[in-house]
């Protein structure tokens, strides 16, 4: 059989060329399309045999190898960007489904946002919570700084714990938590009525026996005034304030203040009008303290062997003697 190699389109050989029987084409040649017939029978003007499509180019009617791996490498690598192509359009569409169109993260990192935002159990909010407290500082801005009093406010209004703890050092926790925090509205009641100019400082009321707030001198004063609220249950200065004033002398007198700034010329914590003897004072124990007993007259405080005497004066619950 007579035959004339047909070369594919794209193949630069010229017209009329025969391959030698050990040529292969060149790997970056364009693939044969599929059924090319590489001979053509000259003397019958079609192709060699019917199964001459895809034959190797050197010996009509013969399989080509070269090719057929070439072709199988080509369909390889199609069907792996196939396959990308696909995995990829799945990924969109779920990362579609996760996310809106301005996130960046993935639906895992939407998720785990969620969940540091939504509490796993209901949080009980404080009374009058969303009541904001602002100060009524009428007939007070010239005895006071009145931006201190509006410090604390704000730090009341968030809720913001750590910071009221950190700058009302002259209070212990559980105070703040308690009148300061647990009921906002009441709070906000109590520091919206006119204040009264006092002998020991600025003081709101809700009335004869009801809440009251005072602001002494010596907060007033400053720049982050820190009020001391009395409800109308509490009759009277609370157990861990009064403990917590004796647990500040100690540590004062002992080198150790609870602040650098808690000094006798700023917070005075000694009794002025009724003076005691104090003593022994450095061999009291900051944390192994007690109240030993509360009435009218005054306080009892166990701190270690020491026993320390308190009463109230004007503005201030203060060390009357200590033995």
């Amino acid at each position: 059989m007579t035959g004339r190699f047909n070369p594919p389109p794209g193949w630069p050989v010229a017209s009329g060329w025969l391959p030698p029987s050990d040529w292969q084409p060149d790997p970056s040649w364009p693939a044969a399309p599929a059924g090319w017939v590489f001979w053509v029978d000259e003397e019958a003007g079609g192709p060699a045999t019917a199964g001459s499509a895809g034959k190797h180019p050197t010996q009509p009617g013969s399989l080509s190898a070269p090719v057929s791996r070439n072709l199988i490498l080509i369909l390889g690598i199609v069907g792996v960007v196939v396959l990308i192509v696909l995995a990829g359009g799945v990924a969109t569409f779920l990362h579609g489904r996760g996310n809106t169109a301005s996130h960046s993260g993935g639906p895992v990192d939407q998720w785990t946002e969620v969940s540091k935002t939504l509490p796993s159990t209901p949080v009980d909010l404080p009374a009058g919570a969303g009541t904001r407290v602002e100060v009524n500082v009428d007939g007070a801005a010239s005895h006071m700084n009145v931006t201190s009093i509006e410090k604390w406010a704000s730090d009341v209004n968030k809720h913001d714990e750590e910071a009221l703890v950190q700058k009302c050092w002259t209070y212990p926790r559980s105070y703040i938590q308690d009148r300061y925090l647990a009921d906002t509205a009441r709070v906000a009641d109590l520091m919206g009525r006119s204040p009264q100019m006092a002998q020991a400082g600025p003081m709101w009321t809700t009335g004869q026996s009801g809440d009251s707030s005072l602001v002494a001198w010596a907060e007033a004063k400053s720049d982050y005034a820190c009020p001391e609220i009395v409800f109308a249950e509490d009759s009277r200065v609370r157990d861990d304030v009064i403990l917590y004033r004796a647990r500040r002398y100690i540590l004062r007198e002992q080198h150790n203040p609870v602040n650098r700034n808690d000094t006798a010329g700023n917070y005075p914590l000694t009794c002025e009008f009724v003076p005691g003897t104090i003593s022994n004072i450095r061999n009291a124990n900051p944390d192994d303290m007690a109240m030993v007993s509360s009435n009218s007259s005054g306080w009892v405080v166990r701190a270690g062997d020491v026993e320390i005497t308190m009463h109230q004066e004007p503005g201030i619950t203060c060390i009357e003697s200590a033995r």
